[in-house]
């Protein structure tokens, strides 16, 4: 880099930050501009190198330096949402002055995706009526022009603009109307960044950074630099040269067509480098996701998978990209596991592409990550419409998500996913969660789409039959099946919903390999569950003293029970990095970033001394709060035994007295003023369903409730109990402990209970709950001290 000196051999800064020397904001900071509630807002720009640099909006005023190139960036506190216009100025010196007028403060959803996340509202289902009722002046987008690029970007081009009967026709439909519903719906100001180019790949949007670490993604990585080294200056300038030329031709060939009234001849594509393709990996992440990054959001939505489900080589790597997109958006913009959610490809009439494996691959990546959805929306294909006309109901499908899992509304929000499967003397069974009030038939007599595989590999049409929120499934072709799919083509007849009226997803469970080298294994009750150890790398170390994020206050919670409690789910490929939830070590009391398994008893860094825990409730528990609160840090103190009976949780005890010693440990670890302990989880009752301990059971639960208040001095402190599963056709005496746990907040008050009855998916032995059911008691937990916190603020 070429220096500037003073005569006296001083340097200067370099000639780069000169060239920044002009006070800038980055592109997306235009007038109207909505900006993130409830949490640090980044602003950055360029100044002069070494610049102080002024940032005032409403009462708050920041002060800042640019760095030796000329950047410059900071954080507005957490601010609550608010209609009413705002002035953003930044100044530096004393004659330069950027302003940014009518600035809202609400809720910001990104929008990313192909074709059909880039159609207008003017071109969906009813635009006149759409159209004429689209002033919704709290409602604005900013839609990033098409950019593709070699390299990350720093720019971008477009503009906020308010919904009006004038603006709202270009704006990317499926953006659109989910954004109207969340606005009505949550009463607050939303701001949609549209990010979409159509036909465009999913490996576009991913950096090629993290792209480049994927052995499974060389052969196409490498595919595209053979045609980036092939396509040489004289290759370009030869291409261009043919282009010219085919172009007068078409023009000629277009006049006479038009005046015979004959078809109309195709434009000549025009050349393009092949870096610039909108399939080219990371092209689109470098042109239209960078320049936007950190602006803080609420969460995105995904509307993506027609391109890569073209071929079945490029659908089979979707399993993995759509995860590794999701996974390096979270990381960039450092914001935790921000809620994310896709649409789910609907029917298509072509059957030249594969749309069943794209389909699965989204299935899986919503039971993987965690805080994310998917829009199940198999029966809201169009014939022969590759895009469907009807986006109001592809976005309220996705609003239903966002309402339930991001703004708290108690609502159903999707079709039947499979939790649990087993394959026994020739039946096969599938248990649904999102399926509470039951499985039904949308359409004929009898369910249809179902289909049993035979060791011989080939797939038979198959029986299937309603059971509460099970489906059994038989065929008389296959004797001894390996493997259960549903709804596995790009068209299919498929008619099982939930009484919601949202369709079930497609999928594929058991042996669904090309090669079939095995039968599926039958779970035993006896057989020890086991489950996938720890992921790697390393926890990480965290501070509880500190709160990130501008947050308010630690939360502790002790998570107390048995081995449901402790967790045996199958872990996510990736770990949890959320800096606003910690965990506790359980052995050596340090503090991490919490991931699963909470319960870990092996050492921190080589996980060498592991048990078999792994997804338990708490950590779906703790992100569900921190959706609802986000000026909270959660404290997560991990405290369950397998095995447990109730006695051993009695005052005195060491798992009890332990539990006191780590909730008062944290508390003083806090920052002081702005940390309490703030509840109990219970998941337990499965050592103490017999005979003799039952009839104890309720009296010694609320004398561990009044234990731990006085014990921890909180004469109120929430405790929540859950119930336990009651999978075993035997249920024994689990329904007798069932009665007594829901029935404890009638005898001890400042107590919930969770009824988890429904939640039948397990991992094999009919007693440890799976990860789907887990998380969903931890929310289940989450909504209902939130219910208890409520209560509480209205009694004080």
């Amino acid at each position: 880099m070429r220096l500037l000196f003073f005569a006296a051999g001083i340097f200067l800064f370099p000639l780069s930050a000169q060239l920044h020397a002009e006070l800038t904001i980055a592109d997306i900071f235009t007038d109207g501009a909505v900006l993130q509630r409830d949490r640090p807002i980044p602003i950055w720009g360029t100044a002069g190198a070494g610049e102080k640099v002024t940032i005032s909006f409403g009462t708050v005023k920041l002060k800042t330096l640019s760095d030796i190139n000329g950047s410059w960036r900071t954080s507005l506190p957490a601010l609550p949402a608010s209609d009413q216009p705002r002035l953003l100025s930044i100044s530096a010196g004393d004659e330069t002055l950027i302003e940014r007028n009518d600035i809202l403060i609400g809720d910001v959803w990104l929008a990313s995706g192909q074709s059909n996340m880039a159609m207008p509202v003017s071109r969906a289902l009813n635009p006149e009526k759409e159209l004429s009722e689209a002033d919704y002046p709290m409602l604005r987008v900013f839609t990033v022009t098409r950019k593709s690029s070699p390299e990350p970007l720093d720019h971008c081009t477009g503009t906020w603009e308010k919904s009006s009967r004038e603006t709202a026709g270009k704006f990317s439909a499926t953006a659109w109307f989910f954004g109207r519903e969340i606005h009505l719906e949550a009463g607050v100001p939303i701001g949609l960044i549209v990010s979409a180019w159509s036909g465009s790949a999913i490996e576009a949007w991913v950096s090629h950074e993290v792209q480049a670490e994927q052995s499974y993604l060389q052969p196409l990585l490498q595919s595209w630099a053979d045609k980036d080294a092939a396509y040489t200056p004289a290759v370009a300038e030869e291409e261009e040269t043919n282009h010219s030329e085919a172009l007068a031709m078409w023009k000629k060939a277009f006049q006479t067509a038009k005046a015979a009234d004959q078809p109309l001849p195709k434009k000549p594509r025009r050349p393009i480098d092949p870096r610039l393709h909108h399939h080219h990996p990371a092209a689109l992440f470098n042109g239209m996701i960078s320049p936007i990054l950190p602006y803080a959001i609420r969460g995105a939505i995904w509307y993506q998978g027609e391109t890569n489900g073209l071929t079945a080589e490029s659908a089979a790597l979707y399993d993995r990209q759509l995860p590794l997109l999701v996974n390096d958006w979270r990381r960039r913009w450092n914001q935790g596991d921000f809620p994310m959610a896709w649409i789910q490809l609907p029917f298509v009439s072509s059957q030249q592409v594969d749309w069943p494996t794209v389909r699965e691959a989204m299935r899986l990546a919503q039971e993987s990550l965690p805080n994310t959805g998917m829009a199940v929306t198999l029966d809201l294909g169009e014939e022969r419409l590759l895009h469907p006309l009807n986006k109001q109901a592809f976005a309220h499908r996705l609003a239903l998500w966002a309402r339930s899992e991001v703004y708290g509304e108690d609502i159903p929000w999707s079709g039947p996913l499979p939790t649990n499967f087993k394959i026994k003397n020739g039946k096969a069974t599938v248990t649904f969660s999102h399926a509470n009030d039951g499985l039904v038939i949308n359409g004929g007599e009898s369910l249809t789409g179902f289909e049993l595989r035979a060791k011989d590999g080939n797939w038979h049409p198959a029986k299937a039959t309603i059971s509460k929120n099970s489906i059994l499934i038989v065929s008389t072709d296959v004797r001894a099946p390996i493997a259960i799919r549903y709804a596995w083509a790009n068209h299919p007849a498929a008619n099982l919903f939930n009484a919601a009226g949202l369709p079930a997803t497609p999928f594929q469970l058991g042996d669904t390999a090309n090669t079939v080298t095995q039968t599926t294994p039958k779970p035993t009750a006896s057989k020890k569950a086991t489950t996938n150890p720890p992921t790697k790398p390393p926890l990480d170390s965290a501070e509880i003293a500190t709160l990130p994020f501008g947050g308010e206050r630690v939360e502790i919670f002790l998570l107390m029970g048995q081995s449901n409690m402790k967790g045996r789910g199958i872990m996510p490929h990736e770990p949890l990095r959320d800096p606003r939830i910690l965990m506790m070590h359980k052995k050596t009391d340090q503090w991490f970033l919490a991931r699963h398994p909470l319960h870990l008893t092996g050492d921190p860094e080589t996980f060498e001394g592991h048990d078999n825990a792994g997804v338990g409730s708490g950590l779906a528990f703790a992100e569900t709060l921190v959706r609802h609160q986000p000026e909270t840090r959660i404290a997560l103190v991990p405290c369950a035994v397998g095995g447990t009976r109730i006695a051993l949780w009695a005052k005195g005890s060491r798992l009890y007295e332990d539990a006191i010693r780590k909730a008062k440990l944290a508390l003083e670890a806090g920052p002081k003023g702005k940390t309490r302990i703030a509840g109990a989880l219970w998941l337990q009752g499965e050592s103490d369903s017999q005979e003799a301990r039952v009839p104890v059971y309720a009296e010694a639960l609320a004398e561990l409730v009044n234990n731990l208040r006085t014990d921890l001095e909180i004469e109120d402190l929430p405790f929540l109990v859950s119930t336990i599963g009651e999978m075993k056709a035997d249920i024994g005496l689990r329904q007798a402990i069932n009665e007594i746990l829901l029935d404890l907040p009638n005898q001890v008050s400042g107590t919930a209970a969770v009824d988890a009855r429904d939640l039948t998916g397990h991992i094999g032995d009919l007693v440890h709950l799976d990860t789907v059911s887990q998380n969903e008691i931890g929310k289940r937990f989450a909504r209902k001290y939130l219910q208890l916190h409520q209560v509480r603020k209205e009694a004080k």
